[in-house]
């Protein structure tokens, strides 16, 4: 999972999704886009191969 989950792309989730969601206190909606945007990630380089 390390080839498609990469620190960078990591590090985007965060930024992107993660923390402004948690800065407003919305901890559920920051987990849920992060695992869609995850759930993106992975699907599409699976559906490469």
């Amino acid at each position: 999972m390390e080839k498609e989950l990469t620190d960078a792309i990591s590090a985007v989730i965060i930024d992107n999704f993660i923390l402004p969601n948690f800065h407003e206190g919305n901890y559920q909606k920051g987990i849920i886009k992060a695992v869609d945007a995850i759930t993106e990630v992975i699907t599409e380089s699976n559906s490469d191969v």
